[in-house]
């Protein structure tokens, strides 16, 4: 039996799925079924999960499941690798320093990273994708990160009020357009979109679309797989 135990309150909005359960963040604030976020939101937080007698930790996006973290590393556990994670990124939307086009992978240490980069400054680390990161999902550290980039990236593209391109015809891709289609309808235009609008947009999807967003977070799709692997082999030619 899997049990789900709240992380930190740091805008998340239930997410229901057949394949994982994931506890509310917030008390008192919405119901089971995630209708109503909390009355203060921020774009991305982080959950805490039991999966297997093993914990796992989740980043979320806007009530989305955006990054599986079922390793540890170092001296950090999933859990607390996830919730470094979202506080991070917040951090970065905070500041107003986040933007598609300031996503990068990059080798630190001798590790696969995602990277914030402003121009003419250092690489700020965001997240690490070393082999054990990686081993759960069947991949390359390099594929499974080039993944998590184009997810983040359409995520922030919600988060600022611009269409969601990174993922192209992907079904999470086709999902994250859904949930564009109707928080950018909410905003007035030329705005970033609010969290909240986003969460709520993301509490209106079919069961179907939050499937492949709940896919999307558990497994590298094949397609994206092949297309990395052939632009791989390419360069190398």
């Amino acid at each position: 039996m899997r049990t789900a135990v709240p992380l930190l309150v740091i805008g998340l909005l239930c997410w229901i799925a057949p394949s994982i359960s994931l506890a509310q963040e917030g008390e008192g604030e919405g119901g089971a079924t995630g209708e109503h976020p909390p009355l203060h939101v921020e774009h991305f937080g982080a959950m805490e999960d039991q999966v297997g007698g093993r914990r796992i930790g989740m980043v979320t996006s806007h009530g989305m499941p955006l990054f599986m973290i079922r390793a540890s590393s170092g001296d950090y556990s999933a859990p607390e690798r996830a919730r470094i994670i979202a506080e991070r990124l917040n951090k970065r939307w905070r500041e107003e320093m986040l933007t598609p086009e300031m996503l990068l992978i990059e080798r630190m240490k001798g590790q696969m990273c995602i990277v914030h980069r402003m121009p003419g400054r250092m690489s700020d680390l965001l997240v690490t994708v070393d082999r054990s990161t990686a081993a759960p999902f069947r991949v390359s550290p390099d594929v499974l990160a080039s993944w998590w980039l184009v997810l983040l990236k359409d995520n922030v593209s919600l988060a600022l009020g611009q269409y969601p391109t990174a993922t192209g015809e992907t079904p999470c891709g086709v999902a994250f357009a859904a949930v564009y289609e109707v928080a950018h309808q909410r905003t007035e235009a030329g705005r970033k979109i609010e969290a909240r609008t986003l969460h709520e947009a993301v509490s209106g999807l079919s069961a179907v679309m939050r499937d492949h967003l709940m896919h999307a977070a558990e497994r590298v799709p094949p397609d994206f797989i092949k297309r990395i692997s052939g632009s791989s082999r390419g360069s190398q030619r």
